[in-house]
């Protein structure tokens, strides 16, 4: 026990290299002073390494080195668990319980070896690093709780854990020898942190200006290896780069606390992960072989979470100054596209812009940085009355595109999880020969987060504002290359691999029984936000040439899953006096390059193949049984936003010369926003004449593809082959037995765009020359059995269809009067789902219904499923009133272009075109039975789908001898678009809410129109 009239009390720990530096108030004590109390564990610790060796021999020379490095390192400033005996801690002014853990290592080994017959030479460089840093306040403590200590306004508490990791590793080896030269080089690097900041279970804490429970880590690697081999008559070399990074960060209010602030409470957890990664190998064997490789695998798994736990209670009453705190957001990008996007922009000189495209709004370019290296700028406000701030803002170095994480000024309660992880590699393998040369590269990449903003079940908050954000932004920039030269063959292969899963959720309230959901009272806004984007860059050129075969390819692979939510629990109670928003973004956009040339003397091959899938769920939603009362805007509003652009070519020439490319590009994501079932939404009677209601969905994807071929030699063929997947979705529901109010207007939309814009281009040139170019387009849907027929040229009587091959199949008639239809009830009958859906809708549809809490009326709707489709409900039972417009709508914009060309040139010529588009598209807007809407203004219920469907196939063969051309060009719209109210639903039949408008206008409509364009030519 230490009592001191005015003053500083400090308990300071610091350690070395190995062990954990303990800075710990045990149980039972008691520290009271009118100054500060600071507890503080801090641990720098820094490694440099250094190793070589070099061998020369006349007949041979041997070198090899080797560097082992292990660090285990841990902090931690605790006050200790005890229910018993308690600590007991008062501090006029500030509480500091801070732990510091930083590491910092630099190593480099490199080995020489010489020799008149062999030299052999490797090097060998593994660091394993294990590092925790842990501040606490224990169960049970008593945190300023002493009302005899007089606060200071600047009392703050803070809790802050912060662990970071530098590393760079180099290691390199050179081998050369008259007859043999052999060189290896191995880098391992593995890095493991663990990062906590909590308030423990039961606990009561309490501050005049701020509470701060703060978790931040950071982990930065730069792994560089490189090898040589030179032999006059075979050298071998190869490099193997492995790095994986594992780390946990949370931040925490245990269960049961009590938090009481009169300014701000933060509880926050940060995760920044750079990895560089770089893998060069180089091997000739002059008179012989050469045979080099090199392979990267790079590794990131990370698990960041803030958490206020089950029955907590928090008071951030914002009567004080102000904090800032990150949105989620990145903002500042740099100015122009990406790199891939710029080189596009090239290609298509002189095309028109998409003005959709154009819309910097609506693309993830200007939304997400292509690295998010950067430090989170400061977590409070810069104030003298908050002491060893610095403690608690990282570094503002640049990341790799120059972005900074958006910040907002407030006052009251912000719970943040925040994550980036920022990637580059490259691999590098060349080889050369007078016989053979052989070369190979390759590099995978797996990402998997894990990153949650959460406050649980039964927490109850008293705040100014919430803000409670779940943020995770994605780089990658990968470079691969591979060189093969020799005399005789020469093969060469690159691969590249990316592999993303992410989970990010913002939770306010986890689902509860009634009585037992989160309680929240807000005098300003609350905002849940859920923010996640992907930016993946990648470059692959690959070259192989030989005197008589040359053999070259390229595979490149990229998939990213990712899952964004944003939600108030079941049950939730939710009282804000402004705005109340949950929201959810994703952004993914993948550009990559991939390129292959072969050439050789009598047989060159060559071949690349691109596959990109992006299969991305956003969701938004107020649970079932939630009440939520706002006096302004209730917002619900999901944005999913997907980029794919893609360039592929491949050019080989020889006596034969082969060349061919594949281009597969797949998105499957789904926007979903809804309030769930008996949901009680401004009930209370209270409102502004702001108060308005916005569910809204959207989802935007586009796919750009470019592919291309050539082939010369005495005999030429090229081919190339583009085919894109588009199953974009949003929906955005109202459950059944809701009830939703607003003085304004209440909106349940739902909008989907889909964009393809493909090319595939060959062109074969020899004695021979047959070249060969598909593009394939499947939009909303699958190839089912009907459009099978209906592209072999059949209609639904099995006769041949005599026009261009362009169908427009509609599940329903072309237009319907708009807006301005007397009709109060226009209902289209004639609607047919896509056949292409009806095995897994039903499937679909349970999982929807379980997972995100729409009606068994909607579920079981003649609906299509909205994972392919657009769709807008009202759920059976709803109740909606609105003093303004009230509308349910759902929009579909669909654009296709597409163009096939292919050119053979030679004594023998041949060239065939061909472009397929199936486009499936379901859109509906629906008020289901027994449901109630009233509108003191216009009440919409409109379904349309507009389409833009052009395509291209051209062909020409060149001969003195025989030639032959063909084309063929297929379009299948098997589209609907369906609009309706059920029966039993009741419109306008509320006299008081039609009081509030002189006039009320009633649309229902479903336009589904079709605009088809194919063109066919050879010659």
């Amino acid at each position: 026990t230490q009592s001191s009239g005015s003053g500083y009390f400090t308990l300071d720990s610091a350690g070395g290299t190995s062990g954990d530096t303990v800075a710990v108030v045990a149980s039972g004590a008691t520290i009271k002073t009118k100054g500060d109390i600071e507890i503080s564990a801090n641990d720098d610790t820094t490694l440099v390494v250094v190793g070589g060796s070099i061998a020369v021999g006349g007949s041979a020379g041997v070198a090899g080195a080797g560097a082992l490095v292990l660090l285990n390192q841990g902090t931690r400033a605790i006050v200790q668990d005890d229910d018993i005996a308690a600590v007991e801690l008062d501090a006029a002014r500030n509480m500091n319980i801070n732990a510091r853990a930083e590491s910092n290592i630099v190593d480099v080994t490199a080995t020489v070896a010489a020799g008149g017959a062999a030299g052999v030479s490797g090097s060998l460089l593994l660091n394993v690093v294990d590092s925790r840093a842990e501040a606490r306040i224990g169960e049970s403590a008593r945190i300023n709780q002493d009302s005899s200590i007089v606060a200071d306004i600047a009392q703050s508490v803070i809790v802050d854990a912060n662990n970071s990791t530098n590393m760079v590793a180099t290691t390199a080896n050179g081998s050369g020898s008259g007859t043999a030269a052999v060189g290896g080089v191995a880098l391992v690097n593995v890095v493991v942190s663990r990062t906590s900041a909590s308030i423990g279970q039961d606990a009561q804490v309490k501050a005049q200006r701020d509470i701060f429970v703060v978790a931040d880590s950071s982990e930065q690697v730069i792994a560089n290896g490189a090898s040589a081999a030179i032999s006059g008559v075979a050298g071998v070399g190869g490099v193997i780069n492995a790095n994986t990074i594992v780390s946990k960060t949370d931040a925490v209010i245990e269960a049961g606390a009590l938090v009481d602030s009169d300014g701000n409470v933060l509880v926050a957890a940060e995760d920044d992960t750079l990895l560089v990664s770089n893998a060069w190998g180089v091997a000739i064997g002059l008179g012989g072989a050469g045979v080099g490789g090199s392979f990267g695998v790079n590794t990131i798994v990370k698990d960041t979470s803030a958490t206020i736990s089950e029955g907590a209670t928090v008071y951030a009453r914002g009567n004080n100054a102000t904090m800032d705190v990150y949105t989620g957001e990145l903002g500042d990008p740099p100015a122009g596209d990406g790199l891939i996007g710029r080189l596009i922009k090239i290609i298509e000189a002189g095309e028109e812009e998409d003005p959709e495209e154009s819309d910097s709004s609506s693309g993830p370019s200007e939304d997400q940085s292509q690295g998010q290296a950067d430090k989170w700028q400061t977590v409070v406000d810069e104030s003298e009355a908050n002491k060893d701030e610095d403690d608690l803002q990282s570094d503002d170095s640049p990341s790799l595109g120059n972005s900074k994480k958006s910040r907002v000024t407030m006052r009251g309660l912000a719970v943040v999880a925040s994550s980036t992880e920022d990637v580059v590699s490259s691999n590098a393998s060349a080889a050369g020969g007078l016989y053979a040369g052989v070369s190979g590269s390759g590099q995978v990449l797996s990402i998997v987060t894990e990153t949650d903003a959460v406050v649980e079940k039964g927490v109850t908050i008293e705040s100014k504002d919430l803000r409670l954000s779940a943020a995770d932004h994605t780089s990658s920039l990968s470079l691969s290359g591979g060189l093969a030269i020799s005399g005789v063959a020469g093969v060469g292969g690159v691969i590249v691999s990316g592999n993303i899963v992410k989970s990010t959720n913002a939770t306010l309230g986890t689902n509860a029984i009634a009585g037992e959901g989160v309680d929240v009272t807000a005098s300003g806004d609350v905002n849940v936000d859920a923010d996640s984007s992907d930016d993946i860059d990648e470059i692959l050129v690959n070259v192989a040439g030989a005197g008589i075969a040359g053999v070259g390819g390229g595979v490149a692979s990229h998939v990213v899953v990712s899952e964004t939510t944003a939600e108030v629990g079941d049950n939730s109670m939710i009282d804000a006096d402004s705005d109340l928003r949950v929201r959810a973004d994703s952004n993914t956009e993948i550009d990559t390059f991939s390129g292959n040339m072969s050439l050789a003397g009598i047989a060159a091959v060559g071949g690349v193949v691109s596959s990109n899938v992006v299969a991305n769920t956003t969701t938004v939603r107020i649970g079932d049984g939630a009440k939520t009362d706002a006096d302004d805007v209730t917002e619900v509003a999901t944005d999913s936003v997907t980029n794919v652009d893609t360039i592929t070519v491949a050019m080989s020439g020889g006596a034969v010369g082969v060349a061919g490319d594949v281009s597969v590009n797949v998105i499957t994501t789904t926007a979903q926003s809804s309030i769930g079932q008996d949901a009680l939404i401004n009930t209370d009677g209270s409102g502004n004449s702001t108060q308005d209601v916005l569910v809204t969905a959207s989802d935007k994807s586009t796919i750009n593809s470019d592919t291309g071929t050539i082939a010369l030699g005495g005999v030429a063929v090229g081919g190339a082959l583009s085919v894109d997947i588009l199953r974009n979705s949003a929906s955005a529901t109202i459950g059944s037995d809701a009830q939703v109010n607003a003085i304004g207007q209440i909106d349940v939309s739902a909008s989907t765009v889909k964009t393809v814009d493909a090319k595939a281009v060959s062109a074969a040139a020899g004695g021979v020359g047959m070249s060969g170019s598909i593009a394939v387009a499947a939009i909303g849907g699958d190839l089912n059995d009907d459009a099978y027929d209906q592209i072999n040229g059949e209609d639904d009587n099995g006769d041949r269809n005599s026009e261009s091959g362009s169908i427009n199949e509609t599940g329903s008639s072309s237009s319907v009067n708009p807006l301005a239809s007397d009709n109060e009830d226009t209902q289209l009958n004639d609607f047919n789902a896509t056949s292409s859906l009806a095995d897994d809708v039903d499937e679909r549809n349970a999982e929807r219904e379980a997972d995100y809490g729409v009606s068994d009326d909607v579920a079981t709707s003649t609906s299509p499923d909205p994972r392919s489709g657009t769709l807008a409900v009202v759920g059976s039972g709803a109740i909606l009133k609105a003093g303004g417009d009230l509308n349910v709508t759902a929009l579909d914009t669909t654009t296709s272009n597409l163009l096939a060309g292919a050119i053979g040139v030679g004594g023998v010529a041949g060239a065939g075109a061909a472009t397929v588009t199936v486009v499936a598209n379901n859109t509906e807007a629906m008020v289901a039975s027994n449901a109630e809407l009233d509108s003191g203004a216009n009440l919409t219920v409109s379904a349309v789908n507009n389409k833009n469907l052009n395509a291209t196939a051209a062909s020409g063969a060149v001969s003195f001898a025989t030639s032959i051309a063909g084309s063929i060009g297929v379009t299948v719209d098997s589209s609907s678009a369906k609009a309706h109210v059920d029966s039993g639903a009741k419109i306008n039949q509320d006299t008081a809410t039609r009081a509030l408008a002189s006039q009320q206008n009633v649309a229902v409509q479903a336009v589904n129109n079709a605009n088809i364009d194919v063109k066919t030519g050879a010659v």
